[in-house]
């Protein structure tokens, strides 16, 4: 199967955050999200599952900084 042949169908992207260094956007037929870092180039592509997994440790990064680096039980 060539290429044409497998991507005959639309995508839809849906945007989900954007901010001055970060924007997140979601594909849905192929079920990923791509976080785009805009100042240094970088994307990265994610299944759902791994983007689940990412929030969760993103969730324990952003708790670390507010508490100023200290360690939380």
């Amino acid at each position: 199967m060539d290429a044409a042949e497998e991507h005959a169908h639309e995508h839809e992207y849906v945007d989900i955050a954007e901010g001055e260094m970060v924007s997140a956007y979601a594909e849905g037929i192929h079920e990923t999200v791509t976080l785009q870092f805009n100042q240094k180039g970088v994307a990265l592509m994610l299944s759902y599952e791994e983007a689940l997994e990412l929030a969760e440790v993103m969730r324990a990064v952003k708790e670390h900084c507010e508490s100023g680096g200290k360690q939380l039980a």
